[in-house]
């Protein structure tokens, strides 16, 4: 057998376990996939902001990790801010990339998921 058969039958075993597991049919649990970010994630949010609150959901169940700048509590997260071009919030900065506001569809792309 090839390599190249040999890795796509692997491939192919793989994806019938996630079907399976989605099914209820797995004998084991998925483990949880740890997203590996290589910037620095920064997260300017506030804490009355519902978008900000969806936006941390989304990082904290795809175990992403950041900072989060409020701006409501310290005239330097506004300057940073501010700095980072920061047009609304939640203003999540993942090294050169920057977006405003939450759209999980965004999100998932910038974070490769």
């Amino acid at each position: 057998m090839t390599q190249y058969v040999l890795n796509r039958l692997i491939k192919v075993v793989a994806m019938m376990s996630v079907l399976f597991s989605v099914h209820g049919m797995a004998q084991e649990p998925l483990q949880a996939k740890t997203v590996q970010v290589e910037s620095e994630v920064i997260l300017f949010s506030a804490e009355w902001c519902g978008y900000c609150k969806k936006a941390k959901q989304f990082l904290n169940e795809n175990d992403i990790k950041f900072t989060e700048l409020d701006l409501d509590k310290s005239d330097d997260n506004i300057d940073r801010f501010e700095a980072a071009g920061g047009e609304g919030i939640p203003y999540l900065v993942v090294g050169e990339q920057k977006l405003a506001g939450f759209d999980k569809k965004d999100y998932v792309k910038v974070f490769r998921l």
